[in-house]
């Protein structure tokens, strides 16, 4: 039980951190809006992350909700031993961060792909290709780069079972060291750490948008978001 409400606790105290960065990018889509208009890919970039920060909240309230003490939101379905409720509750929130984190680098490839475009680049490429571009188009430091990047070798442990299988990979962050080794187990991509890099990463996007060569692009395209009416 007592990583039941440790998992608790670690989520009402996030609640707020990520509540910071969904107010910190309504005021970098009001500015944006302002000067570029809402048909940008800057405006829709923070759109789109804002949108996807509400939805984790939402995700928050709902999963202290599954799992206070007196709810039946698990019962009414089936009932689980208490080591199997565990198992569930920490699967439960390992969905909710790859999840998060995959949706929020595809917005991030996204835009950068459209940027890559208006500054005249090659966009059929890799990811990690194509933020060294922008790296070198831009003048961004090595740490910026690093930036950039570290939060995909997060979504891909997550993706492997908690497991990096990657190259070695280390970046320093707000003087914390997240070091990637080969074959071994990310211990670094609960929600605390995750609102760290995405706090640095949105950072890092408002100096790429900041820069003299993107100011200069009148516009930048963007491809609209797919809806359920989309699909059908």
């Amino acid at each position: 039980m007592t990583n039941l409400v440790s998992l608790d606790q670690t989520i009402v105290d996030v609640q707020r951190d990520f509540k910071k960065l969904l107010q910190k990018t309504y005021t970098l889509i009001q500015k944006y809006n302002n000067a570029y208009g809402d048909e940008d890919g800057r405006v829709e970039f923070f759109v789109q992350y804002f949108l996807l920060n509400l939805w984790l909240l939402i995700q928050f309230d709902s999963f202290l909700e599954v799992f206070a003490r007196r709810s039946n939101r698990v019962s009414r379905h089936v009932q689980l031993a208490p080591q199997d409720a565990i198992q569930f509750m920490s699967q439960y929130d390992t969905i909710n961060r790859a999840s998060y984190c995959t949706k929020a680098m595809f917005n991030i490839e996204i835009f950068l792909k459209n940027l890559a475009k208006g500054l005249g680049k090659k966009t059929d490429i890799g990811y990690r290709t194509l933020t060294r571009t922008i790296k070198d188009s831009l003048s961004l430091t090595e740490a910026q780069f690093d930036i950039l990047n570290v939060l995909t070798r997060v979504r891909n442990s997550l993706h492997n079972n908690g497991y990096h299988t990657e190259e070695d990979f280390e970046v320093v962050i707000r003087g914390k060291s997240y070091k990637f080794e080969e074959n071994k187990q990310v211990k670094f991509s609960g929600w605390d750490n995750l609102y760290i890099m995405f706090d640095e990463l949105l950072d890092v996007m408002v100096v790429i948008i900041e820069s003299t060569e993107v100011k200069q692009l009148a516009k930048i395209p963007y491809n609209t978001s797919v809806t359920y009416h989309d699909i059908q």
